[in-house]
């Protein structure tokens, strides 16, 4: 085994930390957003600080069966306008992301159903569970019919900290239901996914 850095050892524990504190078989659903409390998950451990001597240990003995190569993998993330589920499988990528301009088919159909085929197709081709990303910097605005909102400049010119949690709580559950695990987006959309648990 290569020797690992300790900054690009806590980069894999941070990646690695969702699948190694859930069940394989929940871990490969995609059914809310990291960091979110979920009755059939629990809370999942998303930094190294919180992570407690088990799930340490857990994260360390997986790293220790993956190869170089895999290690690797799990540190890049492609955009799904460049990347096939063959691809993914062979190089066992640690994230997908949807792009601004990214959607399935080309970016002609981006259409729910149309996301539903991509996300579990990716996830079923990976080896090793993965996180999907999108923009979602004013509403998951690449899937048809989702909740668009102003821009943030605009929403924050609002000064109003409950609408803010209240929007970043309905995009993450637009995410959530085609499949996304991580909104690119600023803190107001990001850190009202605590409160998603309950919900879902």
């Amino acid at each position: 085994m290569v020797p690992l850095k300790k900054s690009t050892r806590q980069s894999l524990i941070a990646l690695l930390c969702c699948a190694a504190v859930m069940p394989p078989a929940v871990a490969a659903s995609a059914d809310t957003a990291p960091g979110v409390a979920h009755p059939a998950r629990g809370p999942r451990a998303h930094s190294v600080g919180l992570l407690d001597a088990a799930t340490e240990s857990l994260v360390t003995e997986l790293m220790s069966r993956m190869s170089p190569e895999q290690k690797v993998g799990q540190i890049i993330q492609a955009d799904i306008g460049h990347l096939t589920p063959e691809e993914l499988r062979r190089y066992q990528l640690g994230a997908v992301f949807a792009g601004g301009d990214s959607a399935p088919a080309g970016g002609s159909d981006r259409s729910p159903a149309t996301w539903l085929g991509l996300t579990p197709a990716l996830r079923a081709a990976s080896p090793i569970p993965i996180l999907f990303g999108i923009d979602a910097v004013h509403g998951n605005n690449a899937v048809q019919g989702a909740t668009i909102f102003p821009h943030n400049i605009g929403l924050g010119a609002a000064h109003d900290a409950a609408l803010m949690g209240r929007i970043g709580v309905a995009t993450a559950q637009e995410m959530a239901v085609v499949g996304f695990d991580w909104a690119f987006a600023p803190d107001a959309v990001g850190a009202a996914g605590s409160a998603l648990g309950p919900q879902l």
